[in-house]
């Protein structure tokens, strides 16, 4: 009798642990809606993800995705609900509730105008279309807009953009790239479609954001220790140069990576 509990116990045992290894190789991963469409057209995106998907590819750990929109996306991770949000810009503010992985790209924030001849001077009598609980909505929010329609969808924003209800909007590269994507038949998506005014109003790095206790997670440390070893042996430069950044833009991200590990 003594035998056969021992024997149960070991096979219990072997089960909880192929178990907790199934577990432990996989992270739930919340990413952009039209995630596909991001790949695509947008640079810092399309960069973060070849980065962010090889590091956990090279890791052994198999990414379960979802389509979100942002809002939503970061509430789940606040609420424990996911493990990873991915395409996340660097703000302070979230370091409350979340981890940062290691940088995988950078990406510039602009207000983008819809005619080429408004500018800054425009702002207090403009309105301004930004995403709900965003980066951008607090930049629109100190710039002084006139009006600030805000939006948990992209979809919407794009929508009263192409009703011309709009006179500016607040976005990354990436998310202007691909809203311009059917506007027009041209490498120069941004120079023809939306209209940059004046300089970056941040130029950050983009991130997977990870639950605040996962910091010591063995797929935390995993995945960041393979993106640190493809950006020392010189195949984040590589990507980089592949995607069309320049030596400069490198340099910000080499930057953002050593702050990082500090």
């Amino acid at each position: 009798m003594k035998t056969i509990i021992q024997i149960l116990l070991l096979i219990l045992a072997f089960v909880q642990s192929k178990i907790t290894l199934a577990s432990n190789s996989s992270l739930r991963v919340l990413i952009y809606n039209d995630h596909d469409s991001y790949v695509h057209h947008g640079r810092a995106y399309r960069t973060g993800w070849s980065l962010f998907s090889d590091a956990a590819k090279r890791a052994e750990i198999t990414l379960e995705l979802k389509e979100e929109p942002w809002l939503r996306a970061t509430s789940l991770l606040k609420e424990g609900k996911v493990e990873v949000v991915f395409g996340a810009l660097y703000n302070e503010k979230r370091n409350s509730w979340a981890t940062f992985s290691a940088p995988v790209a950078i990406d510039n924030v602009f207000v983008y105008a819809t005619k080429p001849h408004i500018g800054e001077k425009d702002f207090n009598l403009s309105s301004v279309g930004v995403i709900k609980g965003s980066l951008h909505e607090t930049f629109a929010n100190k710039l002084g807009f006139s009006q600030v329609y805000s939006s948990i969808h992209n979809k919407t924003i794009f929508r009263m953009l192409n009703a011309d209800r709009l006179d500016f909007v607040i976005y990354s590269e990436t998310v202007m790239s691909s809203y311009c994507k059917d506007k027009v038949q041209s490498n120069s998506l941004l120079k023809t479609c939306m209209y940059q005014t004046g300089q970056p109003l941040a130029t950050l790095p983009i991130h997977a954001l990870f639950r605040k206790n996962m910091v010591n997670d063995n797929r935390y440390k995993a995945i960041n220790e393979q993106i640190l070893l493809l950006y020392k042996t010189g195949a984040v430069k590589k990507l980089f140069e592949q995607n069309q950044y320049s030596e400069k833009d490198y340099n910000g991200y080499a930057w953002n990576m050593e702050r990082w590990q500090q």
